[in-house]
């Protein structure tokens, strides 16, 4: 949750900032001066292989993994909303990426003067399934712990892959990032809802036994 404020916040500022200069040329720049001092053949295929972790085929691999697991552990309910948002959010990478971006280059005219460009996709969508994986994982056992750990740096490291290897500008990852946080939050107050509502059920079912 700490993680999500201050990375909406950092948003906001930036986006704040974008907007009174009408321009990112200046920080693209900085950047880019710094990270050539820091190039490495070792730390560029570390960046290579998790942004690869962030591209589709990676992330249906791990999606199928953590939905064999949790059926069996029997959480058929989370198991349904995790996999309805999946689905969608396959479907609008799909829409976004090959009909919107692919399919449409003259709808790129009506994107803001200030240099902002397409969300990036890939960004947008490791940062909400690995997000989904860890909302599910929190029951406490130390394997979940493991996943959640995993998929928390995962979240992290998918933007910084993709902005240090300089596939997209700084305004597309960032936007992505925060959209996806955004999704993850609203699947999590799903999810509690869903898990206080069976709690509540349970409970009224055990006195009804009792009486």
């Amino acid at each position: 949750m700490k993680l999500a404020i201050v990375t909406v916040i950092m948003g906001m500022l930036y986006l704040l900032i974008l907007g009174l200069t009408g321009q990112e040329v200046w920080l693209n720049t900085l950047i880019s001066t710094a990270l050539d001092f820091i190039q490495a053949p070792i730390l560029i295929t570390v960046m290579n292989v998790v942004k690869w972790l962030a591209s589709f085929e990676c992330l249906l691999i791990f999606m199928l993994l953590a939905t064999f697991y949790l059926y069996r552990k029997k959480k058929e309910q989370s198991l349904t909303y995790f996999l309805c948002f999946v689905i969608a959010g396959g479907l609008a990478m799909i829409f976004l990426k090959e009909y919107y971006v692919v399919g449409h280059p003259e709808l790129s005219k009506f994107l803001p003067v200030a240099g902002l460009g397409y969300l990036n996709i890939d960004v947008l969508f490791g940062t909400f399934l690995y997000g989904m994986i860890y909302v599910l994982m929190d029951q406490g056992n130390s394997l979940e712990r493991v996943i959640k750990k995993v998929c928390l740096v995962l979240i992290i490291a998918v933007g910084i892959a993709n902005f240090y290897l300089k596939v997209s500008y700084f305004s597309d990852i960032l936007l992505g990032y925060l959209l996806g946080l955004f999704l993850c939050w609203i699947f999590a107050k799903v999810i509690k809802r869903n898990v206080t509502k069976l709690s509540l059920e349970n409970d009224s079912t055990k006195d009804k036994t009792v009486i």
